[in-house]
């Protein structure tokens, strides 16, 4: 069985949650609502995790449980799923960003620190 991949060019593209990718890394739908939720990679090493539940999302570093380095709260505190195609392609395109400038990945893409700790050290 293949895995799908989508490249997010439209916003429309993404009318279901799906595995997405977006400035080089690849979202992997884990749970499709309630939450919704996806592993974030960049080549073969994980180095995100992106949750959406109860209304509160969260983007995390390397993985569940690691550095939050992204933090929203929607009105509706129920909401386990993107709204809408362009709601979550906003929300992976603030995601994806935000994974990209954490100090962790800066060291994995080869800028800012080479030691490798990262932000925990």
């Amino acid at each position: 069985m293949s895995e799908q991949k989508q490249t997010l060019l439209d916003p429309n593209s993404l009318v279901e949650p799906q595995n997405v990718e977006l400035h080089g890394l690849r979202f992997v739908l884990t749970c499709g609502a309630c939450p919704e939720q996806y592993d974030v990679f960049l080549g073969d090493k994980q180095i995100g995790y992106v949750r959406l539940r109860h209304g509160e999302l969260s983007v995390e570093t390397p993985d569940c449980g690691g550095a939050l380095v992204l933090e929203h709260e929607f009105d509706d505190g129920l909401l386990g799923q993107f709204e809408s195609a362009v709601q979550r392609y906003g929300w992976i395109q603030k995601a994806a960003l935000a994974l990209l400038t954490a100090p962790g990945t800066k060291a994995e893409l080869g800028d800012g620190d080479q030691s490798g700790k990262g932000a925990k050290g």
